[in-house]
């Protein structure tokens, strides 16, 4: 079960990280589920961190 896995795995993330995911509410139901999706939203808020340095 991944259940205390996924956490512990969540406490250390990013609070950004964790924030979106709580918006997302997407049904995470595995470890490595979680992971990809937290290293999506990690991808996605640096992608828009640096476009807004552009401007």
């Amino acid at each position: 079960d991944d259940t205390a896995l996924m956490r512990m795995y969540k406490q250390g993330l990013k609070p950004a990280v964790r924030i979106e995911l709580i918006r997302s509410r997407s049904s995470l139901n595995t470890l490595n589920e979680l992971i990809a999706e937290a290293i999506q939203v990690d991808n996605e808020l640096y992608k828009l961190m640096l476009e807004e340095r552009l401007y």
